[in-house]
């Protein structure tokens, strides 16, 4: 049960103990492309009274210290995240990898030893196929969930390795979140959830081409903006949010909102995010949508 006490939200635990729930939202779209700078963006929102308000869009290279070159910008998000306390982040990558690549490992000692096992993207391509190439491999979430690729297919494996090496392991290491659903939510907020902006808009049904400069796809930009909106409660603090998203072509203003989207939604039911993993999840992850 979810209950409100002068201003922050609780959810009660059947022991009666209250834990409570984070007022401030980010969602991050992710990219472990050289340029990241311009294609990392971070969406911030807080919650109030039960609606989402968004109060500023922007991508990684305008962050504090960052930069367009990949190293700048993903030191800047790691910095930016590790300053969030009462927080819940989404992030559009990969957090795992499938079972049959883990093998024996649990996840935290395959995501501590991460950086020391693979030396670059390529190898750790290279180590995912040779276990299993075609058919590429999917963790059992991801097959829930719906999302288009395995965490090492052509399309995202950067993202998978730059966002496990750069982002998980350091929060890991400094004990600077609670990495759902691996770790008990108990340890120190920020939650950091694994969000996928394409399984969202498959489930409400505006899986539609928006990332170009047609104009069909800025109108299937605007489209997809309103009905978040309008279905989740969610507001802009000011028309210029509204503008950034939908004049971005590459769509990574609009994913970075919808990855926001995510986290609110799961929030709303902390009793299914809370709850403690069974196998495969525990050690595969669990992509939130």
């Amino acid at each position: 049960m979810v209950v409100s006490v002068n201003g922050p939200e609780f959810f009660v635990l059947p022991n009666s103990h209250r834990i409570a729930l984070p007022r401030q939202i980010v969602g991050v779209d992710f990219s472990g492309g050289q340029q990241a700078g311009n294609h990392i963006w971070i969406t911030r929102g807080s919650v109030a009274n039960g609606r989402l308000l968004i109060v500023d869009c922007r991508p990684a290279r305008r962050l504090e210290n960052g930069g367009v070159k990949r190293g700048k910008a993903l030191s800047a998000l790691f910095e930016m995240i590790n300053t969030l306390d009462d927080a819940a982040v989404g992030l559009d990558f990969s957090f795992s990898v499938p079972r049959d690549i883990l093998q024996q490992q649990d996840w935290q000692t395959f995501v501590r030893g991460f950086s020391e096992r693979f030396a670059s993207p390529e190898n750790f391509r290279n180590f995912c196929r040779g276990i299993s190439d075609k058919p590429e491999l999917k963790r059992v979430s991801d097959v829930e969930s719906e999302t288009p690729f395995s965490p090492y297919n052509l399309w995202i494996f950067r993202q998978t390795f730059y966002g496990i090496r750069d982002v998980l392991s350091p929060l890991l290491n400094r004990q600077k979140g609670c990495i759902l659903p691996f770790q008990n939510h108990n340890c120190p907020l920020p939650w950091i959830m694994e969000t996928c902006p394409a399984s969202l808009l498959k489930k409400i049904g505006l899986y539609q081409a928006y990332k170009s400069k047609q104009p069909a796809a800025q109108q299937q930009r605007a489209r997809i903006l309103e009905f978040v909106m309008q279905t989740f409660d969610i507001g802009l603090e000011n028309e210029l949010i509204r503008t950034t998203i939908l004049n971005d072509t590459f769509g990574d203003a609009l994913d970075s909102l919808l990855a926001a989207t995510i986290v609110f939604r799961q929030l709303k039911r902390p009793e299914a995010l809370l709850r403690l993993p069974r196998d495969p999840y525990s050690r595969e992850g669990m992509v939130y949508f």
